[in-house]
């Protein structure tokens, strides 16, 4: 009877997913990286392969005790290129609806942009206006803001959403001195593209077009979602630990073919 009443392992991680999206404060030490190449063309009209690379790490915290002026203060490493990467480095904060960066590291110029007198001070950046003047998904144009009620429903559709398959069980590890369950996972990229069609057309306030819809879709189908694993706090549910790896392969067809 004792067994029957344990979750079982998609059950902890459904639970783990509650307790994150509603944790009114936590610690996040995160290291994204991703390596591809790209195609440019060079001064004679002929594309060239080029190796690319993103390196983002990331560490500090996150206090939403007060819900009128949540707070944030994170230490960041921005690297982009392969041979020769562009770096920011620095701090970021925020308090309610301000945010400010200090970069310690950044180029001296990108263009005909000059950075050298914004290092090494506080400076306050409008990202809800920057985010406005992109059109990337999930994040550009400028919108209202969810209503609670949106948020709300978009916060148990993330709780329900079953975005990782447990493909083995692992031996029960301690993490930090935590007990942990311990986890080899895969990622259900088919899940995640069905909550960013839900969360981008609540974000809109309308039903995604036929063009934004087939641009998810051919993303979503260069993505492949490869093995990962997962800790879990056996006694909080809180998620201790993951790694996930995905592989973008962009389809080219060959020259002369349709598109």
């Amino acid at each position: 009877l004792m067994l029957l009443l344990l979750p079982q392992s998609s059950e902890i991680i459904r639970l783990m997913q509650w307790r994150m999206v509603n944790a009114k404060s936590y610690y996040v030490e995160a290291n994204v990286a991703w390596q591809g190449a790209v195609q440019r063309k060079d001064a004679n009209g002929a594309n060239k392969r080029h190796q690319e690379a993103v390196v983002f790490g990331t560490e500090g915290w996150v206090d939403r005790r007060d819900p009128e002026l949540p707070k944030t203060h994170q230490k960041f490493d921005l690297k982009v290129g392969s041979a020769d990467p562009v770096a920011f480095v620095g701090d970021y904060a925020r308090a309610g609806d301000a945010n400010y960066f200090n970069f310690s590291q950044l180029p001296s110029r990108l263009g005909t942009l000059h950075f050298d007198e914004f290092r090494g001070r506080w400076l306050r950046i409008d990202v809800r206006r920057l985010l406005s003047l992109t059109g990337l998904p999930a994040v550009g144009g400028d919108h209202l803001p969810l209503k609670e009620e949106e948020r709300a429903f978009l916060v148990e559709q993330f709780r329900l959403t079953p975005f990782l398959r447990v493909e083995e069980k692992l031996k029960t590890e301690p993490l930090g001195g935590v007990s942990t369950y311990h986890y080899k996972v895969r990622p259900e990229t088919l899940f995640f593209k069905d909550y960013y069609f839900l969360a981008e057309s609540t974000r809109l306030g309308r039903e995604l077009t036929n063009k934004e819809r087939l641009a998810a879709d051919a993303f979503f189908a260069n993505v492949t979602a490869e093995d990962g694993e997962m800790w879990i706090g056996t006694r909080d549910y809180f998620l201790y630990r993951v790694r996930l790896r995905f592989k973008y392969e962009e389809l080219r067809l060959p020259d002369g073919a349709g598109r």
